[in-house]
């Protein structure tokens, strides 16, 4: 929801100017400046109208901490609560948290606050994520070793994204839990988190804590665990399993993956790839022997970690037989890629040119999503 204009905002916010830092490049590498040398000094990405960042200061006040906030009408709510505390160790800056890097010298942050940012829930959206590698990797850059990403989210979906995100940029995690306050209220809440803490939504938490790495190391060591689906699993999924296996090969990440296909129906159970999608996967080099249809299982949910559809009556399927995706583990190829939408089904079209071409694209995306 946008938040309303506030009225004399200007005004506002010149009343309380010293808690805002207009120039925060200049203080790089400086900012302990502000309170004292051994200050630990923690940085909330979208700190909202700031009662999460005031009241921890104020049970901290030997910590420093800095909230970065792109809305001015929120962050005029957040300096204000500030002055009326007397708070001394806190300071504001509008800033894009794309470029942290340019603000925080390396390892000067002991701890980064990320509370409840947008879930942005649309796979092609998923690099804007605070969450996603691209932006724990920025992190890491101005993290101490040892130093932690505190996460807190009300939306089981992005979490379980998450869990998946933070090892392979080197985090290790630590007090994962799925309903922070079920035995009372624990530590500072937002604004957010108290409304929907009352309305009874579970609150997820998690913190990831930066591990060293060495020079050439791979992001992490994890096994993703992919499994395609379609109707029969004759054409489309086949054909994704057998390309992204081969991608993977290429990449010299195949043991970093378990990759297969399987069917949402069981018409075509124990068949083997539907012949004008072997031909297809031969053109290019890639082989499929040996592979027959399977029907997708409910305890197949425990075992992989991601369910790629080809269509919307896939994913409908899917998440009819698994409860609704509590995981939020099921998606469509092509929404990983910018141009989202349906693998077209050849068996209909006869069209299987055109299929691999989607599959390819598709493919390509989650291979450079997931590493």
């Amino acid at each position: 929801m946008r938040m309303r204009k506030k009225p004399n905002l200007i005004p506002r916010m010149e009343r309380c100017s010293d808690y805002q830092i207009k120039d925060p490049k200049n203080w790089r590498g400086h900012w302990r400046e502000l309170l004292s040398p051994d200050c630990q000094l923690r940085v909330e990405l979208g700190c909202g109208k700031g009662r999460f960042t005031c009241e921890t200061a104020a049970a901290e006040p030997e910590v420093l901490f800095i909230a970065i906030e792109r809305v001015p009408d929120a962050m005029v709510i957040a300096m204000e609560r500030a002055q009326a505390m007397g708070l001394k160790n806190v300071r504001f800056i509008d800033a894009d948290v794309a470029d942290l890097r340019d603000y925080f010298a390396p390892g000067e942050v002991e701890r980064i606050y990320i509370n409840f940012c947008d879930p942005w829930p649309t796979n092609r959206h998923a690099r804007r994520r605070l969450t996603h590698p691209d932006f724990l990797e920025r992190y890491r850059g101005v993290l101490t070793d040892g130093g932690e990403i505190h996460f807190k989210t009300d939306n089981r979906g992005l979490f379980e994204w998450s869990l998946f995100q933070f090892p392979k940029a080197g985090y290790e995690l630590r007090e994962v839990t799925r309903d922070l306050h079920a035995d009372g209220i624990r530590g500072v809440m937002t604004d957010y988190e108290e409304k929907f803490h009352s309305l009874g939504t579970p609150i997820n938490r998690c913190v990831g804590v930066k591990q060293p790495r060495e020079e050439g190391q791979a992001a992490d060591g994890r096994i993703f665990r992919v499994l395609f689906v379609c109707h029969g699993n004759i054409c489309r999924s086949p054909m994704a399993e057998f390309v992204m296996k081969d991608l993977a090969e290429q990449a010299g990440l195949a043991h970093r993956f378990r990759i297969a296909s399987a069917a949402t129906s069981a018409e075509e159970i124990g068949n083997p790839v539907y012949p004008p999608a072997r031909r297809k996967l031969s053109e290019h080099g890639i082989g499929c022997a040996g592979k027959t249809a399977r029907q997708l299982r409910r305890e197949d949910y425990e075992n992989w970690d991601l369910f790629i559809g080809m269509d919307g009556a896939n994913l409908r399927n899917m998440r009819r037989l698994f409860d609704g995706d509590p995981e939020g583990k099921c998606s469509l190829l092509l929404d990983h890629t910018d141009r989202p939408g349906e693998v077209a089904d050849p068996w209909y079209t006869g069209d299987f040119e055109a299929t691999w071409q989607d599959v390819l694209e598709g493919c390509q995306a989650l291979l450079a999503e997931l590493t």
